[in-house]
């Protein structure tokens, strides 16, 4: 794992291709998700453009939808129910490429979200932001943990899964404080280094 940490740039060209065939699938589902238009039609083209782009069948899939949803994997079987106004669909795919895992955590919301769902957004976001605004080489896993959680807790909401982790193979170190694991230490003094790929995916 730790030989894997830094790149080359053979590697970051395929994780660059997953990002690529990633971006699509966002694209295609803004797309599609309207009202009437079923779950599993949004999925079935999910898997088609993942493919197409040269994606591995092993890439994963979890999306849940609706009013009441609060993460991608709580409704695993395949739904035929039709996307209503205010539904809000969560998704988290891989596009895999020659082995390596682009991973995306992606929300989306049909028409208007309500209040409540929007207000998550912008913290969300303003998460992104302020974690992406320091990243840089020579900084700590902590201070990137921290750049990711002030907002979050300073708008009064929790995280229960890492808001950032490294991709590579597999998940890999550097990993985010993971209130889900108590077991789990985070390694806050570990140096960010030039190389290292990344996911940003703060969970408010």
């Amino acid at each position: 794992e730790q030989a894997r940490r830094i790149k080359s740039a053979a590697e970051i060209r395929s994780l660059e291709f997953g990002c690529e065939a990633g971006e699509k699938v966002i694209q295609t589902i803004a797309n599609t998700a309207k009202v009437g238009v079923l779950d599993n039609e949004i999925k079935t083209k999910i898997w088609d453009t993942l493919f197409l782009n040269g994606c591995h069948p092993s890439s994963m899939l979890i999306y849940s939808s609706g009013k009441d949803v609060t993460h991608a994997g709580r409704i695993s079987i395949m739904q035929q129910k039709p996307l209503e106004s205010g539904d809000v669909i969560l998704t988290e795919f891989d596009a895999r490429y020659c082995g390596y895992k682009s991973q995306f955590n992606q929300p989306f919301c049909v028409n208007q979200p309500d209040h409540e769902w929007q207000e998550i957004f912008d913290v969300a976001r303003e998460s992104f932001n302020n974690a992406f605004n320091i990243l840089k080489p020579g900084i700590t896993a902590g201070q990137l943990d921290e750049a990711f959680l002030s907002p979050i807790h300073k708008a009064g909401y929790i995280h229960v899964n890492p808001c950032y982790h490294g991709l590579g193979a597999s998940l890999e170190q550097p990993i985010g404080s993971y209130p889900g694991q108590p077991l789990y230490k985070m390694d806050t003094s570990l140096i960010i280094e030039s190389g290292m790929v990344i996911e940003f995916e703060p969970h408010v």
